[in-house]
């Protein structure tokens, strides 16, 4: 690829519709970088730059599957859709009851929006090219009456993210850069 020193340069390249764009970003210090490296390769214990030799920055590598189980009879109430990667299911919803009642998915706390439904009844169910989403489906409409269904969920990897140029931006002239975009950061509930 080619890097730019120059942010005019990088925004010339970058509105060139014909021009495919990855963009990479170099990490500030090299602590940052060793810290993010020990992560991927699932190291648990993590460098600070204040203390390395600190034991309390120790930390397993955790994922946050969840399996939920439901015990009782009834709707559970979830609105699934194809995953971004058409590789399974993520939640996309909660039904209510006919009265209004909330129903037992949402009840539970344990699943959330965006959620990717990872196993049913103990059988993954994620899968390259639609198999996973087809998979998904067969096994909840066989097990959609019998209990305990057990479900395990983990936070989806892929957003749908939309950036939005602002029709106008007062003191800002239409000729592109840094000022056209506004980006807003996104922590989820688990603080990642």
């Amino acid at each position: 690829g080619t890097s730019y020193e120059e942010q005019d340069e990088l925004f010339d390249a970058l509105k060139d519709p014909g021009r495919p764009k990855t963009v990479s970003f170099r990490l500030a210090e090299s602590a940052e970088s060793e810290r993010v490296r020990r992560f991927v390769e699932g190291t648990d214990k993590a460098i600070d730059d204040d203390d390395e030799n600190d034991e309390s920055n120790s930390a397993p590598r955790k994922f946050g599957e969840r399996l939920v189980t439901f015990n009782d009879p009834g709707e559970l109430g979830i609105i699934f859709e194809a995953a971004l990667d058409n590789c399974g299911l993520v939640v996309n919803g909660f039904l209510e009851g006919g009265d209004g009642t909330i129903l037992a998915a949402q009840r539970s706390n344990d699943i959330q929006l965006r959620d990717l439904l990872t196993h049913v009844n103990g059988q993954v169910v994620v899968g390259r090219t639609g198999q996973g989403r087809d998979w998904s489906l067969k096994l909840l409409e066989e097990s959609a009456d019998r209990r305990p269904l057990l479900l395990s969920f983990v936070r989806s990897y892929l957003y749908r993210e939309s950036i939005v140029r602002p029709e106008e931006m007062p003191g800002v002239p239409d000729t592109g850069g840094p000022e056209e975009m506004l980006l807003k950061e996104r922590t989820l509930e688990d603080g990642s």
